[in-house]
């Protein structure tokens, strides 16, 4: 399953214009969204910026209740270690490799409604 995104969503939403400049060079004016593309593009794009714009309020809940935990250890990685880079950086991965396709998975799942 897909679902498309467009630039023109970003630029609605008020997206930066590096996201959106970011966006145009990957993919031009719109992507067919799947979880598998979302996973291959983890670190390029801001996932939460997403989920609050692109997600019902109900997806959104369901987005925050499944990624808190994951917020909440990278942020209490930068806290107890703000120098060990190494755990900031595993922590962070944790948490974007669990919300792209999380948001992926919801937006599409949306189009069916």
């Amino acid at each position: 399953m897909s679902r498309i995104l467009t630039r023109q969503q970003l630029v609605d939403a008020h997206a930066c214009k590096d996201q959106v400049d970011l966006f145009e060079k990957t993919f031009g004016d719109a992507v067919d969204v799947t979880v598998e593309l979302a996973v291959s593009v983890v670190d390029m794009f801001d996932w939460d910026f997403a989920a609050n714009n692109f997600l019902s309020k109900v997806a959104l809940d369901r987005y925050n209740d499944a990624t808190e935990p994951l917020w909440r250890d990278y942020k209490e990685a930068t806290n107890e270690a703000p120098y060990d880079n190494f755990k900031v950086r595993q922590a962070w991965r944790n948490f974007t490799m669990a919300t792209a396709p999380l948001w992926a998975e919801l937006y599409i799942s949306e189009q069916k409604k």
